[in-house]
């Protein structure tokens, strides 16, 4: 058994057994990612100093190590991309149209009427590099943004004006929020209220937790419009 093993290795090129340690080594210093069309990426990166590299100095006894200059934050297109996961890292995240759902909000307009509001942000990320080099959680930071800015259109405006032009709301509700995320590459399509309705302001448990339950409107609102 040996004996056919060994004639088994002499037949074996000399440059495949070099390219064995090669081919295991590889994957645990670089790494491949296939990004597609409707996806985009940043590639977070520390650069090396290579004309102080022989300066031990300045090295340190944490990573990299190495001198390096501050970090870098660059943008990936689609297609494939190749790193070296020792000194950089990268996120991947879609530059497509897509939709985020805003939780029901409990809110009081400027006459006292409470209503139970949901509202839905089309969005589509421009610049990557703004969006996660200036951010911690993209997503967290456009709901955050738009519930803010909801409660600050609806609060200021009386029951009568909400339902009698939802449309006009609906278009100042967008030109807001795009005006807080545009510099943060976040670039809003639409903003529009799915539900708008007087509330009872009772909260009822679901599976994502609890939310409001709308009433019909009575006769105190259909005075009011």
């Amino acid at each position: 058994m040996e004996s056919a093993i060994i004639v088994l290795l002499d037949k074996i090129p000399s440059w495949v057994i070099w390219l064995i340690p090669v081919v295991w080594l590889a994957p645990k210093f670089f790494g491949l990612r296939v990004i597609r069309k409707t996806h985009g990426g940043v590639k977070f990166t520390t650069p090396i100093k290579f004309k102080m590299l022989f300066n031990f100095k300045e090295w340190s006894l944490l990573p990299p190590f190495m001198p390096s200059e501050a970090a870098t934050v660059t943008p990936i297109s689609p297609g494939i991309c190749l790193y070296n996961k020792l000194l950089s890292d990268i996120e991947i995240y879609p530059t497509a149209r897509q939709t985020t759902n805003l939780q029901y909000q409990a809110l009081v307009t400027n006459d006292k009427n409470s209503i139970a509001v949901s509202t839905i942000i089309a969005y589509e990320v421009t610049d990557l590099v703004r969006a996660f080099g200036e951010t911690w959680d993209v997503e967290d930071l456009i709901k955050d943004i738009s519930l803010a800015r909801v409660r600050l259109l609806l609060t200021a405006m009386s029951f009568k004006d909400i339902i009698k032009d939802q449309t006009s709301i609906d278009e100042s509700l967008t030109e807001a929020i795009k005006a807080d995320l545009e510099e943060y590459g976040i670039q809003v399509i639409n903003a529009y209220f799915t539900d708008l309705a007087p509330s009872s302001n009772t909260l009822f448990m679901g599976g994502n937790g609890s939310s409001l339950l709308p009433t019909p409107i009575n006769e105190e609102h259909r005075n009011a419009s």
